[in-house]
């Protein structure tokens, strides 16, 4: 316990102290009786304040209030009438479509978002004005350019291809519409409606950024339609979109499947039924656990079930068992492995035919299997060789398809061994699905799944995003996969996502999804996770990139700080803005009125600038007390030993930051928990001491405390436990005291003396006591805190040396200049947080603009140079490393066929091939660009950015596919070019469609430089790699 003493320089005032440590006072500052608390962003939520009162929700929901009556007023006069009866999501979007409104749905695959973007492309032909479409993949451009060709008059532009750009409704990728938006277009004025197909899509770590860039940037003229798969958190990115955009989004859609799902799981060759109609069946995964205990017991404890197989219907529910035959192998990922040696190919091909065979039993098929690996889904349907599930009229089928679409390609193309061994498959009503094939291969495989005759499907989750080809059931080989970092389970969203596949509206009562489970057996709480958590929320995966600082510096509409600000990622901060600059504004007004108060004539003995030198000193000397070297000092033996009754500390009153003395009464067996402490004040000041001890009892004392005891006329004590943080110092000093009597309530003389000794001892020359040395007493052996400590006692040696220290009215005084610096510094942070240096990424910012100006993309006023207007060109690559390749005039110093090769390193994506350079030329060449890359890593990492030179070189440059490219650019045939790597078709023919672009792009950065020569090369790179299977038109726009 301390008897806590407040001298004359206190002013007769006590302070609550936290339990903690930690004190209400510096969190919200009083100000004239009133408290001044500035907004919270937790405090707002879909309300932006305007003014003063006026609010505006940017996400409504709804928002028709008769929508059966208001539809059917429509109904005549409709742009574009369908075929059948729309679900009450479609009606209410067309309602606000027509209204003028912007729109978010959200809906499961298959619900009919497309409608409601059929609707907007029909109203904009309609009012003779432009939509776009965007997509985030080329298939699915390609694809709503088929299905939308029949009804309305649509052009295409995805990079590689441009059909009909002048057309009223334009679909495109979403990058296409970014970089119409930074060179501004003509056509962006002519756009009435901007549909955002698949916007999910914005959580992809490399792209997603994209979403967030055109949203910004879109005209306020522009509607907005944004289609998405069913998420947790749609008001919130509609809320972002409205707030953006200054225009209320409304928010529709339903959670409805147009098909119910059953999940089952198999295993043993049963099925286990654990979720129906929304509702998990934890019996279902009882019984398959069961049965795999039965199957992995003991020989010596399943004797009498050796001679049984399951037959009938599972355990626990579970729907009839399907198939007979004990699967074995497959592995799960980490749960079971794969199968090994010819033995586990068999017992796996067993399995799958068993499977298979009763889901045909079942009319149960088409069936899509999803796995996570591209080999393995061409292993699982090479190893069913011998399955045959094509009928005669249906392989006939097949082969006039596969002739027709596969007749546009040159003979020797024809004969590829993927397209040989797919047609094979095909054949027999099987398919694999990845982005390991060839383009034109995988739209076979789609179109023929469309129509139904393929009756298993292979695929790894490219199936699942965006192509329109539900399945009747839809079996997951493994719930892992790896996700370009690690082995991970599949979140909840991928597999709603997939799963979604299952169930052909119009055709099945129910889609079936099946989880195969080889050599184990999924737990209760992991699938149960799986199959009813909440689906993946919208997240920003907003990035600055120097492509997008040099655009907008460029085009000067939009700053780079307005783009950053505008993020999704700012968005909480944002939503709060409003309400802070109210706040600001009112505080800026009281702090103003404070200032402007004449000083007390009272006070006139002490000037304001002593006591504002007086809180300066307390603010140094509360922030040489932090947390380490409390516990610290506090925590040392030789303080334990010193804390014992008598012994003087030194305590700041946390409420009016003053220091008061204080007496050891009795101290706890560790002196770092809490020591008890006595409080004095005048009789005069006792009232406002009650009531500010009552005002903060709950929070601001700890352990107990006594009612206050009068000790003389006009004097009162308390005496109460505190937190050792309080503790600035301990006093060498001790005075003579009783514990037992000084915490008697009814013994006051022993407080009453003890109190006087304390007020002797404030009153002495120096205005406190002696301190204990840290070193010499303290016995602190840390540097650092040893001189942090005397550092602290300097400081508050000064300080009790100020004259104003003993002014009587200091207490007063004290109050006025701490509001005011308090709320001074409270409305700087409420500054700070409203001013564009608190966004998160402004730190890089100015990094990557310091990198721009260090190598000349920019000028000392961010005016932007010949080297950064060519970087504005490079989408495809990485900007710096592309444009130092062609200021350093490595490209024009090659062939055209070997430009083209080297230009494959900043497209090519797999960093674990390796490949050698065919010619001398061309392997200096790549030693001079990694030279490059080298230095603009280096650069970086100079500019503060946490970059590795060496680490930036390889991932900007990956030369796996230089000598493919070479060579195919001389004229090779496809088939010899992939004998030369093992990488798969498809992504020989992604990285070489895409390589075009770049060639593009550097073509049209020459053009801006005005290098004619290099214009040249890149027209002849770009012809000689412009040929065969690698650019055959897709079939959805032939």
């Amino acid at each position: 316990m301390v008897c806590h003493c407040a001298g004359p320089s206190a002013n007769g005032t006590t302070e609550p102290v936290l339990q903690n440590g930690t004190h209400a006072a510096t969190d919200t500052t009083p100000l004239l009786g009133q408290r001044f608390v500035p907004p919270s962003p937790a405090t707002t939520s879909g309300r932006e304040l305007q003014g003063k009162q006026h609010t505006t929700a940017w996400a409504v929901r709804g928002g028709v209030e008769d929508l059966a009556g208001d539809f059917e007023r429509l109904r005549p006069n409709m742009a574009h009438h369908f075929p059948f009866e729309l679900d009450n999501f479609q009606k209410e979007a067309i309602v606000h479509l027509e209204r003028g409104h912007s729109v978010f749905v959200a809906a499961h695959t298959s619900a009919g978002k497309t409608a409601v973007a059929e609707y907007a492309l029909a109203l904009a032909a309609k009012h003779c004005t432009r939509a776009i479409y965007t997509s985030p993949i080329k298939t699915i451009s390609n694809q709503k350019f088929r299905d939308f060709s029949s009804d309305f008059e649509v052009g295409l532009l995805t990079g590689d291809v441009s059909i009909k750009p002048e057309s009223p409704c334009l679909i495109m990728t979403t990058e296409i519409l970014r970089s119409m938006l930074y060179k501004g277009a003509d056509i962006i004025r002519d756009i009435e409606w901007v549909i955002f197909d698949e916007v999910h899509y914005v959580n992809d770590a490399e792209r997603g950024v994209v979403w967030e860039e055109v949203i910004i940037m879109l005209p306020a003229h522009v509607n907005l339609i944004l289609l998405s798969a069913t998420v947790p958190n749609v008001m919130e990115f509609a809320d972002w979109v409205g707030r953006t955009k200054r225009k209320r989004i409304y928010v529709t859609g339903t959670t409805k499947r147009p098909v119910p799902l059953e999940h089952n799981l198999f295993y043993n060759g049963a099925l286990y039924t654990i979720c129906r109609a929304n509702t998990f069946a934890p019996e279902g995964v009882a019984a398959a656990r069961n049965a795999w205990k039965k199957k992995n017991a003991k020989p010596e404890t399943k004797k009498d079930e050796k001679r049984a197989r399951p037959t009938g219907r599972g355990d626990g529910g579970g729907p009839a068992q399907r198939g007979g035959r004990q699967p074995a192998g497959g592995g799960r990922g980490g749960r079971g492995g794969g199968s090994q040696g010819n033995s586990g190919l068999r017992s796996e091909k067993s399995a799958w035919m068993a499977l298979i065979d009763d889901l045909k039993k079942k009319a149960l098929l088409p069936v899509v299997v999803f796995c996570f690996s591209k080999k393995r889904v061409d292993l699982l349907a090479d190893n069913l060789s011998n399955l045959d599930l094509a009928t005669a009229a249906e392989k006939s089928e097949i082969q006039v398809f596969c002739e027709r679409a596969l007749g546009r390609l040159r003979g020797a193309d024809r004969e590829l061994p993927q397209i040989l061994r797919v047609r094979e498959m095909l054949k027999r009503g099987l398919g694999v699905h990845h982005a390991g094939l060839l383009p034109i291969v995988k739209e076979v495989v789609e179109m023929l799944f469309c129509r139904g005759v393929i009756k298993v499907l292979f695929s790894t989750e490219t199936f699942a995003m965006g192509v329109n080809a539900p399945a009747r059931t839809v079996i997951f080989q493994s719930l892992r996969k790896h996700d370009g970092k690690e082995f991970r389970n599949l979140l909840s969203g991928e597999y709603t996502q997939m799963a979604g596949r299952a169930g052909r509206r119009g055709l099945d009562p129910v889609g079936t999804v099946i989880i195969a489970c080889w050599d184990d057996v999924y737990e209760e709480g992991e699938l149960k996770k799986l199959l009813t958590g909440r689906a993946t929320k919208l997240e920003s995966q907003f990035r600055l990139t120097y492509s997008m600082i040099l655009n907008l510096l460029r085009v000067e509409d939009l700053k780079v700080e307005d783009m950053l600000k505008r993020s999704f990622a700012e968005f909480h901060a944002q939503r709060a803005a409003p309400e802070a600059l109210e706040g600001l504004r009112l505080g800026q007004q009281r702090l103003a009125a404070l200032r402007a108060r004449p000083w007390p004539s009272s006070f006139l003995g002490t000037c304001r600038e002593a006591v504002e030198q007086y809180f300066s000193l307390s603010q140094r000397i509360e922030a040489l007390s932090s947390r380490d070297v409390q516990e610290s000092v506090m925590g040392s033996r030789a303080a334990s030993q010193a804390l014992v009754p008598g012994r003087v500390v030194l305590v700041t009153n946390r409420s009016t930051g003053l220091p008061e003395l204080g007496a050891v009464c009795g101290a706890p067996a560790s002196a770092s928990k809490g020591i008890q402490l006595g409080n004095t004040v005048s009789s005069g000041k006792q009232q406002n001491q009650e009531s500010m001890r009552d005002e903060n009892d709950q929070t601001n004392f700890s352990g107990k405390r006594s009612d206050h005891v009068n000790v003389d006329p006009g004097m009162a004590c308390w005496s109460m436990q505190v937190d050792t943080s309080r503790i600035e110092a301990i006093c060498r000093a001790k005075v003579k005291l009783n514990p037992d009597s000084v915490l008697d309530p009814e013994a006051t003389q022993g407080l009453a003396h003890v109190v006087r000794q304390l007020q002797q001892l404030q009153a002495g020359p120096e205005g406190q006591p002696a301190l204990m040395d840290p070193i010499a007493d303290l016995k602190l052996n840390q540097l650092d805190i040893a001189e942090a400590v005397r550092e602290r006692q300097h400081l508050l040696q000064a300080r009790s040396s100020m004259a104003c220290h003993r002014d009587p009215g200091m207490g007063e005084m004290y109050a006025i200049v701490r509001s005011e610096a308090l709320l001074a510094g409270r409305l700087a942070a409420l500054a700070h947080q409203v001013s564009d240096a608190s966004l998160a990424q402004m730190p890089e910012f100015r990094q990557r603009v310091d990198v721009l100006r260090r190598m000349h993309y920019l000028a000392e006023d961010d005016t932007v140079q010949m080297k950064g207007r060519v970087a504005c060109e490079i989408n495809s690559g990485d900007e710096l490393v592309a444009t130092e390749m062609i200021f350093a005039g490595v490209l024009t110093e090659l062939t055209p066929e070997e430009a083209v090769a080297l230009l494959s390193a900043l497209v090519f994506q797999k960093s674990d091939v390796e490949a050698a350079a065919p010619t001398e030329a061309l392997a200096d060449a790549c030693d001079h660009a990694v030279a490059l890359a080298y230095e603009a890593g280096r650069m970086q990492q100079e500019c503060g950015m946490d970059v590795l030179p060496e680490e930036y070189a390889r991932g900007a440059l990956k030369f796996g596919l230089v000598e493919v490219v070479y060579h195919w650019a001389r004229g090779v045939p496809f088939k010899d070019i992939c004998a030369l790597t093992d990488v798969m078709e498809g992504s020989i023919v992604r990285a070489i469609v895409r390589l075009d672009e770049t060639c593009r792009e550097v073509k049209d950065a020459a053009k801006v430089m005005g290098s004619t020569a290099l214009v040249a090369q890149m027209e002849a790179a770009s012809a000689a790699i412009k040929r065969d299977v690698i650019f055959a038109a897709s079939l959805y726009v032939a």
